[in-house]
């Protein structure tokens, strides 16, 4: 499958999980205080983009090889990113690129942020949306494993000595207490007509100071079904 379809795909997939914005004219009057770490899918213009905290122009970073922040945000909601741009007269002026409608109820989140394919230059349409996942500690720990399965099929997985399901297009936390630095068993079974078939069967070297999400998604490049997996790992100071 060609990058931009995986990429596609998995926006898509990742929609039906979590709650995914874009640019929007309305605002909640509520005021909202978070705080927030960013991720790149698929290669994006992360270049000169901030939000307004408290009403000041505050700078962020954007990478798909690692979160970025953690970044606080005092705002009204929802939260808007932009760069600096120039209007016909040479003036400074704010461009939106994305936004971000929250949840008042959360508060620590992970925001995805992935190209918009509607975009298109110089029209209102957004650059960029932002798909917005609870990332408390309470919901997801440090040792913990959230797998989101992005597979048409129903995935059985093991982790260590825990057994679970995670129904297609659904995700799950695990929490693990394995010990510091042990290598876990990780195996992976799809669903597929009401069979069981073996997938993956590794070994991750497991630690109680990280964190782990794991995206599992159907492989198209082989004639077979088969599952890839890629993860996202946060390493928490103890």
């Amino acid at each position: 499958m060609p990058l931009t379809r995986k990429v596609v795909f998995l926006i898509a997939a990742l929609a039906s999980l979590c709650s995914v914005t874009s640019h929007a004219a309305e605002t909640d009057e509520a005021l909202i205080s978070i705080r927030f770490s960013c991720y790149a899918l698929g290669t994006i213009d992360a270049r000169g983009l901030y939000y307004l905290d408290e009403g000041e122009p505050r700078a962020f970073r954007i990478s798909s090889a690692f979160r970025r922040g953690p970044y606080d945000y005092t705002g009204p909601n929802p939260l808007v990113f932009y760069r600096d741009g120039r209007s016909p007269d040479g003036s400074t002026i704010r461009i939106p690129v994305a936004s971000a409608r929250i949840d008042p109820a959360l508060k620590e989140l992970l925001l995805f942020f992935v190209n918009n394919d509607a975009h298109q230059p110089g029209e209102a349409t957004p650059e960029m949306k932002v798909i917005v996942m609870n990332d408390d500690l309470r919901a997801f720990p440090a040792g913990a494993y959230r797998v989101f399965n992005l597979s048409e099929h129903e995935i059985g997985c093991l982790f260590g000595e825990e057994k679970f399901i995670v129904p297609g297009k659904d995700y799950k936390t695990v929490n693990l207490d394995e010990g510091d630095q042990v290598n876990v068993r990780i195996h992976f079974s799809s669903n597929i007509d009401g069979e069981w078939v073996p997938q993956i069967n590794t070994r991750w070297l497991y630690s109680s100071n990280e964190r782990n999400i794991v995206f599992v998604a159907d492989d198209y490049s082989t004639r077979h079904p088969r599952l890839k997996i890629n993860t996202i790992t946060q390493y928490l100071e103890q």
